[in-house]
């Protein structure tokens, strides 16, 4: 008998995955933070063709105000996040490349872009995340940090 939950064990193990992309999909579901100015939620589903897709947005009594939609997609080049933010950048995606993941968090990073540089999502709990953007204003490190909730998968 001991054998075989070994065998089982073994087998989840192996069934576990190291592709970051797909360690992304946990980010599916609708996430809440309270900014002091109101509630931010954040929402995030697997496209047909295997994107993830997100937006931040604010509700005002009936209306969404979306800030943000997002895409996190693999290219041949590396994994992406891909935000487009109405208002800035003329309305055009800018991508940031993964550059480091682990079983917790994934850091994406475009050094060229004027604010942020980095971000951020780290997993505290299944059900919390930490979402940090970041980077340099004027030579000084500047971030803003985001706790968010799992409302609902």
């Amino acid at each position: 008998m001991r054998y075989l939950a070994v065998i089982i064990a073994l087998f989840f193990v192996a069934c576990a995955t190291n592709d970051p992309y797909k360690k992304m999909n946990r980010l599916s579901g609708l996430w809440q933070t309270d900014t002091g100015e109101g509630i931010l939620y954040e929402e995030w589903s697997k496209s047909n063709n295997g994107v993830m897709l997100g937006k931040s947005y604010m509700i005002n009594g009936a209306d969404s105000i979306v800030f943000e939609r997002v895409e996190l997609a693999k290219k041949d080049s590396g994994i992406y996040y891909i935000p487009t933010v109405k208002d800035q950048n003329e309305s055009r995606p800018v991508y940031f490349k993964m550059i480091s993941s682990n079983d917790s968090a994934f850091t994406f990073e475009n050094k060229l872009h004027d604010f942020p540089q980095r971000i951020i999502y780290r997993f505290v709990t299944n059900d919390s995340i930490v979402a940090r953007i970041e980077g340099n204003v004027k030579g000084s490190l500047q971030y803003l940090e985001y706790f968010y909730s799992r409302v609902k998968k």
